[in-house]
Order: C-alpha cells, then structure tokens, then sequence
C-alpha cells in the first residue's frame, strides 16, 4: 500500500491554504468507494480506472491513489505526464498510456517508468523496443 495520504499536509494546514482560493471543491473518497464497490460487484472482472484530465478535474494523484489503495491495480491516463505522475507518486500499480509518442525522450520515458504504451503503428513498438535495449 502507498503512503501518499501520510504524506499529504494536515487537516488545520488545509483549510489555511483554502483561504486563498475563492472556490474549491472537495471529494468524498467513501462516495468514490461505494461506486467502486458496486462497479466490482456488477462486472466481475478487474477495473481499470481511467484517470485522464486530472481524474476529471478530481486530483490525479489522491484519486488513484484510493482506488489503488481499494484494490484496483490498472489506470488509464490520455497524456504521458500524468502516466509518469503516477509512476513517480511510488504507487504500486500499472499504468496504460493513450498518449502517442514522437520524440526519443518519449519513449525513453515510458521504458523508465515501466509505462504500457498503447501501440497504434509498428514504427511505434520498434522504437520502444530500441528504448528498451538502449537502457538494458
């Protein structure tokens, strides 16, 4: 399990930053557990959760980090900075990136952070593999 929520700042230290904000919104994380729950019961095969755009607009990071914490072990992100977001947040989890690749440190990346790369043209998985052999 991740400690990600021992890591975040206190309750007082919150509400102090919250001062500065003219709206906020909060999540409530039993609400996003039910729904899980209930998704799981329904489906009876694992989910991937996808958390692109921010969760939504949710908070990338807490977001996947519960739901990682009640199991769910797949999250699919749309841009590859948020895969490698995830990736360096020290969840233990997979994350599949949507996002296409152009450049060499692209690929790099993915191979760094043990990204699974949605694959579109073969020209795409035989520059991940030459990434691969490049930093065995």
């Amino acid at each position: 399990m991740s400690d990600y929520f021992q890591r975040q700042p206190q309750p007082d230290e919150i509400r102090e930053n919250m001062r500065s904000f003219s709206s906020w919104f909060e999540v409530d994380l039993d609400n996003l557990g039910y729904n899980l729950k209930e998704i799981q019961q329904r489906v009876g095969v694992e989910v991937m959760a996808v958390v692109k755009n921010n969760a939504y607009g949710h908070g990338l990071l807490p977001v996947t980090a519960f739901l990682n914490e009640k199991g769910v072990n797949w999250f699919m992100v749309a841009k590859l900075y948020e895969a490698i977001k995830v990736k360096e947040a020290g969840l233990d989890c997979n994350v599949l990136n949507m996002d296409a690749l152009f450049s060499e440190k692209q690929f790099d990346q993915v191979v760094k952070h043990d990204i699974v790369q949605t694959v579109y043209r073969k020209d795409t998985a035989d520059r991940l593999n030459e990434s691969a052999e490049r930093q065995e």
